[in-house]
Parts: structure tokens; sequence; C-alpha cells
């Protein structure tokens, strides 16, 4: 069995910058790790453990509590619907149907490539664009099956588009200035 590497530097997971900091960095890290891993595999989290000063129970507690982590490989594309009321009564099990369908997958079952699993979530708080859902890390919301070519990747179309218009110009330098100089 391959022995995985658990600090793999500035492009992936490092433990070791969630060293000594405590139990507010817990999920900051489980979220690297499963950005990275795709995943979060037993010795990350033993190692998240260690880091963070936490009992292992613990992480595996959070681990299960959010729907967004997971302790088994999923796909390379995770694709997520909301089926809360609001997002069902809106048509979103018909579209994770006709998603299923498109990729000839089962729901909670990746498909053989390894390419996409597409499962249900609970609530995404998207409540206002409903069906909503989650492709990758990218939020798609008002979403149907039949324009599914314009956010679903694998029917051609880009899972990034923007839910909440345009930038706000009136704070578009914030973050950007140093608040405390009176040239910026």
């Amino acid at each position: 069995m391959e022995v995985m590497q658990i600090n793999t530097g500035e492009d992936g997971f490092a433990v070791e910058k969630y060293t000594g900091q405590g139990q507010t960095m817990l999920l900051p890290a489980l979220l690297a790790a499963q950005k990275q891993f795709g995943y979060i595999p037993k010795e990350a989290a033993t190692a998240i453990a260690s880091a963070v000063d936490v009992p292992l129970a613990e992480v595996y507690g959070v681990i299960e509590f959010y729907d967004l982590l997971s302790l088994e490989p999923t796909a390379k594309t995770h694709i997520r619907f909301c089926t809360s009321t609001i997002c069902e009564n809106a048509g979103g099990r018909d579209v994770l149907a006709a998603v299923c369908q498109h990729l000839q997958v089962q729901p909670g079952a990746p498909s053989g490539d390894g390419k996409y699993l597409v499962s249900e979530i609970a609530c995404l708080g998207l409540c206002d664009h409903a069906p909503s859902g989650l492709v990758g890390e990218h939020l798609v919301g008002g979403i149907t099956a039949e324009k599914m070519d314009t956010w679903l990747p694998a029917a051609g179309g880009s899972a990034g588009f923007r839910l909440y218009g345009d930038d706000r110009w009136l704070t578009r330098r914030v973050g950007k200035i140093d608040p405390l100089s009176l040239d910026d």
C-alpha cells in the first residue's frame, strides 16, 4: 500500500500550518485536506487531530457532520443538488434525475470513469436561487434540466457563473488599500 504524503508544501495540504492554533483551525484544516486529496484520509485526520490538539473522535465527528466532507474517495467532480423543500418544489429532484440520466450514474454512486459523483445535499442556503446546486466548489442557482449546457461541465457548460450580479463599486477597494493611510 502506498504511503500518503501528508505534508505536500505550498501547493498542497501542509498540516504544520495548523499546528498550535487550537480547535478553531479544525474545520479549515479539514477543508484543506478535503481539497487536496478529494476526501479526508485516515492519516490526514490523525495528523490534523494532533496538530490542532483535539481528540481524533472529535475530528471524525466534524467530518461526519458536514455534508461537504468525506472519509471516502468520491470523484473528480462532485455535483450536489439541494433537495430541501424550496429547491424540491422548484424542480430540484427533476434536475437531479436529468443529470444522473445525462451522466449515466445513480445518485450517490460515482461514474464508472470516476469523473462524476452526483448526490443530494440538505441545504446550500440559496433558497432565493432555487433550485440550486454545488458543482465542485462552484455554486449554481436557478438550474434547470433544459439549460444543463449552461452550468454542467459534462454538458459543455461552465459551473462558475455569478449568482449575485456585478461587483459592488462602493466597496471595490476594501482589502486593497491601507485603511490607516491618508494617501490611500
